[in-house]
C-alpha cells in the first residue's frame, strides 16, 4: 500500500501548499481521503482522478472537502460518460451541504458523476479492494477517523484532539496519520486538535509501525513539530509534504 500526500494545511492552504488530501494506493484499489483546497491540483500529478474507485470525506470542515467541486467539473466535462459515478463516503448532511450551490439542474449534473453514502460510528465499507472501518471522533463539527486495509492497514485521525477511540482504532496499524495542527502548545480535552506530540505519544501508546504528522497551522514551524514528534516516538516518522509519497 502507498501513501501519497496532497495537502497538508489547515485552515487555508499558503504557497505551494494545499489543504488536507490523501492518496492510498494499493494493487486492490485507489482512493482519496478528504479533498481540501488545491489537493486536487496536485491529485492529478499521480493519478487520474476517473481511476478512483472512491472517495472519503472524513468531516465537513472546508478545508477538507471544497476541491471536490473542481473534481465534479473535470468528471462532467472531461471524462467519457459512461464513467460510472464516483461513491462519496461522508458524514451525515454531506449531500445537502455540499448540493447547496447548486440548482436543481446543477444538483442533477453532479449526482451523475458523484454519489453519497454515509458515515456512522463502527461503519464499514470497501473501495475497490479496499476496506474502511469509520469511528468517531471529537471535533468541532462530527468527524471520522478511519482504518483502511489492504496490503497494509493505514489508520487516519481526521481532525480531532487525543481521544481513547483513536487509540483503539490504531492500535496495531502499520502507520498513524494524524493531524498535528499545532507546535508547542497544550491541548487535550476541548482542544479539537492535536500536537505532534500527542501524535507521537498516540502512536506509542498504539504500536503503530510508523507515524506520520499532518495537518499543520499555516504558522506552525514544522521543524519543531519534527522534534515533538521524534521525542515522542522512537519509530519511523515523518513530517508530511505535498506530493511525498510511503509505502505503507
Amino acid at each position: 500500500m502507498k501513501l501519497t500526500i496532497l495537502g497538508t494545511s489547515a485552515a487555508y492552504a499558503p504557497a505551494e501548499r494545499a489543504c488536507s488530501g490523501y492518496l492510498v494506493e494499493d494493487e486492490s484499489g485507489t482512493i482519496l481521503v478528504d479533498c481540501g483546497p488545491g489537493s486536487v491540483s496536485n491529485l492529478f500529478t499521480h493519478v487520474d482522478p476517473a481511476t478512483l474507485d472512491g472517495i472519503v470525506i472524513s468531516h465537513l470542515h472546508f478545508d477538507h472537502y471544497l476541491d471536490i467541486y473542481p473534481l465534479h467539473y473535470y468528471y462532467r466535462f472531461d471524462v467519457p460518460e459512461e464513467m460510472e459515478p464516483k461513491t462519496v463516503w461522508a458524514p451525515p448532511g454531506a449531500r445537502e451541504r455540499i448540493l447547496e450551490p447548486f440548482d436543481e439542474d446543477g444538483a442533477e449534473h453532479f449526482e451523475k458523476t458523484m454519489r453519497f453514502e454515509t458515515i456512522a460510528d463502527g461503519a464499514s465499507c470497501t473501495m475497490g479492494g479496499l476496506a474502511l472501518t469509520f469511528r468517531r471522533v471529537p471535533h468541532a463539527v462530527e468527524a471520522y477517523a478511519m482504518r483502511v486495509s489492504g496490503s497494509g492497514t493505514l489508520v487516519y485521525s481526521s481532525d480531532c484532539e487525543y481521544n481513547e477511540g483513536l487509540l483503539e482504532l490504531a492500535t496495531g496499524a502499520d502507520m498513524l496519520l494524524a493531524e498535528a495542527t499545532w507546535e508547542g502548545r497544550e491541548t487535550g480535552s476541548g482542544s479539537s486538535h492535536m500536537t505532534a506530540r500527542e501524535v507521537g505519544e498516540l502512536g506509542t501508546a498504539a504500536g503503530v509501525g510508523a507515524v506520520v504528522a499532518t495537518h499543520f497551522w499555516p504558522t506552525t514551524d514544522r521543524g519543531k513539530s519534527a522534534h515533538e514528534l521524534a521525542a515522542a516516538f522512537s519509530g519511523p516518522s515523518e513530517i508530511a509534504d505535498e506530493h511525498l509519497s510511503i509505502e505503507v
